[in-house]
């Protein structure tokens, strides 16, 4: 029934991702920055012009290349960035369902479905769903944070120096995608890497 009810909200999402326009105006200064580094090849608001103030670099430069890569014509300008909004929404769904079937596997709750079941929350959800249409940095930010916690919990099973980097890149990553993150990307790795060390689990 939870794999059912989880495809039913993904369908369900997919066809507003369909039907859906998008009229999001802070989302427009990541396309307007893809068509004056595809005009000029730097990264400006206007061509000759080098911008240093942008909130998400790396969202501006996935905006940007994958700009290049869509035949012009293709889908409209709104269009376009909600599906790099979607896109990234669905990467850090993906993130979280393998972080929650990590943490079950083992415990009393291990084989009750209960990521499917965190799927379908979030595809519920009313702010996520807005999320995934804005078009913005958001779910972009969020696969970073699932992207950090999955290299948290890698590292408590497979500790060592690569796992080290990845769990630093992952940091590094998060708080450069959105810097309001920063707190989050320095406080969580190592109250859970204390946690692991003290032989309790970190969730």
């Amino acid at each position: 029934l939870l794999y059912l009810l989880a495809g039913l909200l993904l369908l369900w999402n997919l066809r507003t991702l369909v039907l859906h326009e998008n009229h999001f105006d802070d989302a427009y200064m990541f396309l307007r920055y893809a068509k004056v580094w595809e005009a000029s090849g730097e990264l400006g608001w206007n061509v000759g012009d080098r911008t240093y103030g942008l909130t998400s670099l790396p969202y501006a430069f996935f905006v940007g290349a994958a700009y290049q890569l869509v035949p012009e014509g293709w889908v409209s300008g709104g269009k376009f960035l909600t599906l790099c909004s979607f896109f990234w929404g669905m990467v850090g769904l993906c993130l979280l369902f393998r972080s929650t079937q990590m943490v079950l596997q083992g415990s009393r709750l291990d084989g009750k479905n209960l990521e499917w079941a965190m799927v379908g929350v979030l595809l519920a959800s009313t702010a996520f769903r807005a999320n995934l249409l804005t078009g913005m940095d958001t779910t972009l930010a969020f696969a970073g944070n699932a992207f950090l916690i999955w290299t948290v919990l890698h590292h408590h099973r497979k500790a060592g120096r690569f796992t080290i980097f990845l769990v630093a890149l992952a940091a590094y990553l998060t708080f450069s995608i959105r810097p309001d993150n920063g707190l989050y990307a320095f406080l969580f790795p190592l109250l859970s890497l204390y946690l692991i060390s003290n032989t309790l689990k970190p969730y």
